[in-house]
């Protein structure tokens, strides 16, 4: 297994546009108009793999965070400035065999439940993914679970640790239905427009900000004021729950993707039949998924 080790000089001077790493560069084709082409002269099992999985799926494949101009695929990048200090390295697949059963997995448990819409640009097929953050030149990590994420999604591809995917079918496919939560919820933080909008206007006075009245005196009162604001989840920070604070866009829409894969409108209107933003906001997320060809 190759490992992008982190490489302080590079990190502070072009994280975009070298790589540390000992990884043969992906074969340049097209790199003026689209660096995740391959040649279709190249005819290396690992390229063949990837083209075959693009011409049949629409997404392109990659196994290396290298794209054929030699840029370096940053997945740390989002829209918001806030959290561009964000970087991300990877342990490599090393086998062909790692790759071809990666690629499987992909394309039997992710895709069949996912609409053109909802394709990622690009698949990175890695072992392992490391979360590092940027504090002026030097790096650190949290030393807990989020410095070795499962699945990340760039602006142009997801990146999913492969090391994570169970070998028993059933525990296979509920990592699959964790992996597919995240792609949907991380594809309609960025969607605009219809029932998006809607859904997120619902609590869009209250995304990110505090209550002004006392702080809540436990979890049962700081949930109930969450569900006052159409919330079914709470504002985390430095992985605690945040009293009096309500969710961002992000972890609103998370808790609403699962809870439209989870639960039928019927266990919702019961549970939740004191808070009618909550059903309503449910009944938007089912049909978002719908309308971006989310397949059951």
């Amino acid at each position: 297994m190759k490992r992008r080790k982190p490489c302080l000089a590079l990190f502070a001077v072009a994280l975009l546009f070298t790589a540390c790493t000992g990884e043969d560069a992906l074969t340049p084709s097209h790199a003026d108009t689209d660096p995740f082409v391959v040649s279709a002269a190249d005819n290396r099992p690992d390229t063949r793999l990837r083209r075959d999985f693009h011409d049949k799926n629409g997404s392109y494949l990659l196994f290396n965070d290298t794209l054929a101009n030699g840029e370096l695929l940053d997945n740390g990048y989002v829209m918001t400035a806030a959290e561009n200090n964000i970087v991300y390295t990877y342990d490599y697949l090393s086998s062909f065999n790692e790759k071809q059963n990666a690629a499987r997995f992909i394309e039997h448990d992710l895709l069949p439940h996912l609409g053109k819409r909802l394709r990622p640009f690009s698949f990175l097929l890695v072992s392992g993914i490391h979360r590092w953050t940027r504090n002026g030149t030097s790096f650190y990590q949290n030393y807990d679970e989020s410095d070795t994420p499962q699945l990340v999604t760039g602006v142009r591809s997801t990146a999913i640790a492969m090391k994570s995917v169970p070998s028993d079918p059933e525990e296979r496919k509920t990592y699959a239905q964790t992996l597919l939560k995240s792609i949907l919820s991380n594809a309609i933080v960025l969607q605009s427009g219809g029932k998006v909008d809607a859904f997120k206007a619902v609590s869009k006075d209250a995304y990110g900000g505090l209550y002004d009245g006392p702080t809540p005196a436990n979890e049962a009162e700081n949930m109930s004021l969450m569900n006052a604001k159409g919330f079914i989840s709470v504002h985390y920070s430095y992985g605690y729950p945040f009293f009096g604070a309500y969710p961002t866009v992000s972890e609103d829409v998370t808790a609403y993707v699962a809870l439209a894969l989870e639960a039928t409108a019927d266990a919702v209107e019961t549970t939740y039949l004191s808070y009618p933003k909550i059903i309503e906001k449910y009944r938007l997320m089912t049909e978002v998924l719908n309308e971006l060809g989310y397949i059951r």
